[in-house]
């Protein structure tokens, strides 16, 4: 099962920050099938700059959309191999020159097997009179010449094309002539891959599927809750500060990954305080705290980025929450107050 992921911000403007506590931003990103791709930008960032520790960038219209789709690599032999001789039937059932006209039908499966295009180089020899030849992986023949000789000549060009289902391609030869063909590579398509865009000057491909892509400074699917508070005495038992936000899990067999990064505040207390995310009041792996704060800090705005791992979680859509107690006594607690920068990653394994 690959990876999915889903990306939540908050971000709000015009609220005043201490000098030296807060930066206001917007965090883009994009849902993709195999990578979560996320920045966080401050109001400097420039368009189309690469941000410190990031894997994203901006365009001047907004965040880059992911195209995800079957893609491709290269693979090398390890030296040449001659599928394709007709002077001595390498390939072909009988040996000689090609008669005009002549489509032929090369195989490339017994040596690389599984590859959707073929890389090598085409030769023609014992030329007859001048023509040309054609490549292409099979169906209607494109009127183009993949090589163009002359009487007498022996030429040979380098050329790429892509196969049949079957693993064939096809070469036409206009005039008589003898036909080489050696295989240097295959190409080999690569799942669950994915490229970004600027959605201003390009579109995915026909078979692509396009990502979510963000203008603005929250995602318009899920803008996380901020500013939940519990302002009560808290105790050794949990009280759910409330619903940061939702997601919708896709398999029963996968399991979910939370990555929360905000700030905390808890007015007074005579020990720690923890926190723990959860989904639907169900505690991650384990079952222990994924974040605290000290005594030491109360009364104080504390960044505390938290990670939490759950297994068992059914498909469908599914509340993340934070949920706070504490050994000794404390009060006035509160998550993102003043909702400032907040970044929560879903991640779905």
């Amino acid at each position: 099962m690959g990876i999915k992921e889903r990306l939540i911000t908050r971000a709000r403007k015009g609220v005043s920050k201490p000098t030296g506590q807060w930066r206001r931003g917007l965090v883009i990103g994009a849902v993709v099938g195999g990578v979560a791709v996320i920045a966080s930008a401050s109001a400097m960032a420039s368009p189309g700059r690469a941000l410190r520790g990031s894997n994203a960038v901006i365009s001047a219209s907004g965040a880059l959309t992911a195209c995800y789709g079957t893609k491709t690599t290269v693979k090398f032999l390890a030296a040449p191999v001659r599928i394709l001789d007709t002077r001595n039937a390498t390939g072909v059932s009988t040996a000689g020159a090609r008669p005009a006209g002549t489509t032929t039908t090369v195989a490339t499966s017994a040596t690389i097997p599984g590859a959707i295009g073929i890389i090598g180089n085409v030769t023609v020899t014992g030329v007859g009179s001048p023509g040309y030849l054609t490549v292409w992986p099979g169906g209607t023949q494109p009127v183009a010449s993949t090589i163009n000789y002359g009487n007498g000549w022996t030429v040979a060009n380098h050329v790429q094309s892509g196969l049949a289902s079957d693993g064939t391609f096809k070469i036409y030869n206009a005039t008589s002539t003898d036909e080489i063909f050696d295989a240097t590579a295959g190409i080999y398509p690569v799942t669950k891959a994915v490229r970004l865009i600027d959605p201003a000057t390009e579109a995915c491909a026909s078979d692509e599927t396009q990502t979510y892509l963000s203008q603005g400074p929250s995602f318009s699917s899920f803008t996380p809750a901020c500013d939940l508070n519990f302002p009560g005495a808290l105790t050794s038992t949990k009280v759910n500060l409330g619903t940061i936000g939702q997601f919708t899990k896709s398999s029963a067999s996968t399991s979910a990954t939370i990555q929360w990064g905000g700030h905390v505040n808890v007015a007074a207390t005579n020990n720690v305080v923890f926190f723990w995310l959860e989904i639907d009041g169900v505690s991650a792996v384990g079952g222990q705290p994924n974040g605290l704060l000290f005594a030491a800090d109360a009364n104080r705005m504390v960044f505390l980025p938290m990670t939490a791992v759950f297994t068992g979680i059914t498909p469908g859509l599914h509340n993340v929450q934070m949920w706070v107690s504490t050994p000794g006594t404390a009060s006035g607690v509160a998550e993102n107050p003043g909702c400032y920068q907040e970044t929560v990653v879903v991640e779905e394994l």
